[in-house]
């Protein structure tokens, strides 16, 4: 696949060549942009989950003319299709380490783990989808969670599983999530009313460019946005496929056990920003990246 690199109007392209939806944050208290190249693994962990029957996460690396490219299989039964890469703000696992996990203390603070925390981030993720199964109702989708730690499995502390996630499902169906602990369905926002069938073709077998973005507002308010560079021309738009703005009146539909309010809008960084898949069983990736910015005034 190549990818038109040419500058589309006012917009600017990052260090792959991709058009940047907003600027990238390089004050020295921002972490430093991740990019799949040749480095890519130095800031992810626990991904590449292969059991010892052979089963789980699979990459092949390929270089190719025009960069670096992934084949992503899993052929794990236990979990089908699900696939998570972690990108860690800074190189340094133990800034995963004793997070702050009271909302309370978030709100003010600021962070989860350091002052260089993922907050205000554009994550770019260009792929095609291969081989798809299970769940089609939900479960056949890409994700872009961002704000929160590591913890959103069994073996973490659910305090830990904060999140804004937005989601883009195989037959073109947008989706948004608020996550204030990991523990569904209580510590998530519903999905009635937070869906939106986008006028695109199925995704699958073709390649397709999709960003999610989260930042905080001047006002206090956070905003999710999804594009999408529908013909992965490098060309999504100037306006996102599909947003939200949380003013403090999106609800989880249990009590928040993390020390919030059941409206918490999530404000504070989170060490880790995560790229997931659910029930893609074979997906390459072209190009992606995870870029602190500056928000739009």
């Amino acid at each position: 696949m190549k990818i038109n690199t040419q500058n589309n109007s006012a917009y600017e392209n990052d260090e792959l060549g991709i058009r940047m939806i907003y600027p990238t944050n390089t004050s020295s208290d921002a972490p430093e942009t991740w990019l799949l190249n040749e480095t890519w693994k130095e800031r992810t962990f626990n991904w590449e989950d292969v059991d010892s029957d052979g089963k789980g996460t699979h990459i092949t690396e390929r270089s190719t003319t025009d960069g670096i490219e992934l084949k992503v299989i899993n052929d794990n039964k236990k979990k089908p299709g699900q696939v998570r890469l972690p990108v860690m703000a800074i190189s340094d696992e133990s800034s995963l380490d004793d997070l702050e996990l009271d909302q309370d203390v978030l709100r003010t603070q600021g962070y989860m783990g350091t002052p260089m925390d993922w907050k205000n981030v554009e994550m770019t993720l260009y792929a095609k989808v291969n081989k798809a199964s299970g769940s089609v109702d939900g479960g056949q989708h890409f994700e872009f969670l961002a704000r929160g730690g590591p913890g959103h499995g069994d073996s973490h502390p659910e305090c830990e599983g904060t999140a804004l996630h937005v989601n883009l499902k195989l037959d073109g169906t947008a989706k948004r999530e608020k996550e204030l602990y990991h523990d569904y369905p209580d510590g998530y926002t519903p999905t009635e009313g937070n869906t939106k069938k986008l006028d695109i073709d199925n995704l699958k077998d073709r390649w397709i460019g999709m960003k999610g973005i989260f930042y905080n507002q001047k006002d206090g308010n956070v905003k999710l946005e999804l594009w999408v560079d529908n013909m992965a021309s490098n060309n999504g738009g100037d306006v996102p496929a599909y947003s939200i703005e949380d003013k403090g009146e999106w609800e989880i539909e249990g009590k928040n056990r993390c020390g919030g309010t059941s409206k918490e809008k999530i404000t504070w960084g989170g060490p880790v920003t995560i790229f997931r898949w659910d029930n893609l069983q074979e997906v390459d990736i072209k190009l992606a990246s995870v870029r602190e910015i500056i928000p739009p005034k």
